[in-house]
């Protein structure tokens, strides 16, 4: 089980395994931890 798909928690595993792919496609193009952070505190810094 998993929370996803708007925050629903997910138990089909038909449904699950769809994420699961979809998330494995998206993982490549993904910021790292340190560049989502600086992204975000550039963004902050910009809108504050």
């Amino acid at each position: 089980m998993e929370a996803a798909g708007g925050g629903r928690l997910i138990v089909d595993p038909t449904k699950r395994d769809a994420l699961h792919v979809r998330y494995d496609q998206i993982g490549p193009d993904a910021l790292s931890r340190n560049a989502t952070r600086k992204l975000i505190t550039q963004l902050m810094e910009v809108t504050s």
